[in-house]
């Protein structure tokens, strides 16, 4: 279940859709959701708060919950309702700050994805290849900088 096909949501829907993985999409723009619907994604047009809107999106069944929107209180609920029907729900969400990605972690959210963050991951990669270091060599750098999240 994919919340939000925007700038974020858009990419991760690519993925999943290149690696033939189904997913659901609910999005509050209803001339998107129009648009995926008629390029074949399943898409919900609604508030992911919404129990209604979760339930045609089956939360109940779903396999992973990825939070793409980018208003804080809006994941914090989308999140706290699908964990009230599947505790044991699957969960990544976007965040924009340190403060957020640490209240998200406290709540044991699966993966908190601060936009930022991986900007200087990805930068700190290509440098590091730039400089001479395998592709290996710059994954790991990057893995020891994630365990010290």
């Amino acid at each position: 279940m994919l919340v939000g096909h925007g700038r974020v949501g858009s990419v991760v829907a690519y993925a999943l859709s290149q690696a033939e993985i189904p997913y659901v999409v609910i999005e509050q723009d209803r001339a998107l959701v129009e648009r995926l619907r008629e390029e074949g994604v399943h898409a919900i047009f609604g508030d992911a708060t919404r129990a209604l809107v979760r339930e045609q999106a089956h939360c109940a069944t779903a396999r992973l919950l990825i939070v793409t929107t980018p208003d804080p209180f809006q994941a914090r609920h989308i999140i706290k309702k699908a964990r009230e029907l599947r505790a044991d729900l699957p969960t990544i969400v976007r965040t924009h700050s340190e403060q957020e990605r640490r209240f998200l972690k406290a709540q044991d959210v699966g993966r908190v994805v601060m936009g930022e963050q991986e900007m200087a991951y990805g930068i700190a990669h290509y440098a590091l290849m730039q400089m001479g270091r395998s592709d290996d060599e710059a994954d790991e750098r990057i893995a020891e900088l994630r365990a010290l999240e």
